[in-house]
């Protein structure tokens, strides 16, 4: 159970790393590839945004 509160947390902190960048808040329901393909959508948030966006190593704009 630990696990998926770990889960969640890092989805949510990629969400609001890739609202913070966009300026753009996000909708539910889910549109285009979000809700094709769900699991890639949980995949950018937890790698991309929260794994790798969220590291102070470079600034988002160096990325």
């Amino acid at each position: 159970m630990k696990k998926q509160k770990y889960i969640i947390a890092k989805y949510d902190r990629g969400k609001a790393i890739l609202e913070q960048l966009t300026g753009v808040a996000e909708k539910d329901p889910k549109t285009g590839y979000a809700a094709f393909a769900p699991t890639i959508e949980l995949f950018l948030k937890e790698h991309l945004f929260a794994d790798i966006f969220e590291r102070d190593i470079l600034t988002h704009a160096e990325r």
